[in-house]
């Protein structure tokens, strides 16, 4: 619940682009996001080997996070963070979004 929260308010504060946009929490209990197909659906299997190459190795601050292919998804051409709570990945996120943007690819 806290960490929808979090969520939330990283949202309303930074809009990376990285993320998948979160329009409404209503008090951490339910978040409202953009739909986005789930990664898993394309068949990307390596997200943690990518997001390791593309961040030099700083996602290990949380890896369930960053290494979960359910936390991400697929907006258009892009893959966005869908689940972005954890306080521990916002200096990532910040200091490599627009890497992380750039870079990863879904490929069906």
């Amino acid at each position: 619940m806290l960490d929808n929260w979090h969520e939330y308010k990283f949202w309303r504060k930074y809009r990376l682009s990285v993320c998948q946009p979160t329009y409404l929490s209503l008090l951490g209990f339910v978040n409202v996001q953009k739909y986005g197909i789930p990664l898993d659906e394309f068949g990307v299997k390596s997200s943690m080997v990518v997001i390791w190459d593309i961040t030099n190795g700083s996602m290990k601050v949380d890896m369930h996070a960053f290494g979960n292919e359910s936390n991400y998804c697929v907006d258009g051409e892009v893959v966005r963070f869908l689940d972005y709570g954890s306080v521990r990945m916002y200096p990532v996120l910040l200091e490599y979004g627009d890497k992380i943007l750039a870079e990863f690819k879904p490929h069906k």
